[in-house]
């Protein structure tokens, strides 16, 4: 509850515009050709969260959609990192409640969904590299439909993939 109340109403001087570029997409039934170029993603799966969920766009902006995937997911990475759970925890716990604005960790928005994105592909490739049986094609399969969605998701996190696979090759 301290996350939501230290970040309350503070979110990103950008994310009314990228909301309302998802309410644009709801209004028209298509995705405007201004959209795909940035992230893609993004603007549907907000179109398809307010429509499924019947609420006008504005809930986007102050919902915390992604604490809970973003939240598990870190601790998740830190806990295959560490091999700790207190550690785990309280690196997550400052995770969570560093920063000025909640946007990127809690709230809609695309390079917080590109983050979860990026931190399931850094569990994978833990789970990849750490398996005694190392043609586990599972882990494979989601490492690439994963990296597919997050190239049309955040141009900020791919950037931050790929240079940590051209680090790891």
């Amino acid at each position: 509850i301290y996350i939501l109340l230290h970040f309350n109403s503070s979110i990103d001087a950008f994310a009314p515009l990228q909301i309302s570029a998802v309410d644009e997409t709801i209004e028209r039934g298509f995705l405007l050709d201004a959209y795909r170029n940035t992230v893609p993603t993004f603007h549907i799966l907000g179109s398809q969260l307010a429509l499924m969920l019947g609420k006008d766009c504005s809930f986007l902006l102050f919902s915390p959609i992604q604490l809970i995937p973003y939240a598990a997911l870190f601790f998740l990475l830190m806990l295959k990192l560490s091999d700790s759970y207190f550690l785990a925890g309280l690196v997550s716990l400052t995770e969570l409640t560093t920063g000025y604005a909640g946007t990127q960790r809690i709230f809609f928005w695309p390079h917080g969904i590109g983050s979860i994105l990026y931190f399931a592909l850094l569990i994978l490739f833990l789970l990849m590299f750490s398996e005694k049986n190392r043609s586990v094609w599972q882990y494979h399969l989601m490492a690439v439909i994963i990296g597919i969605s997050l190239v049309f998701t955040s141009y900020d996190v791919i950037f931050t993939f790929l240079l940590f696979l051209s680090s790891f090759v």
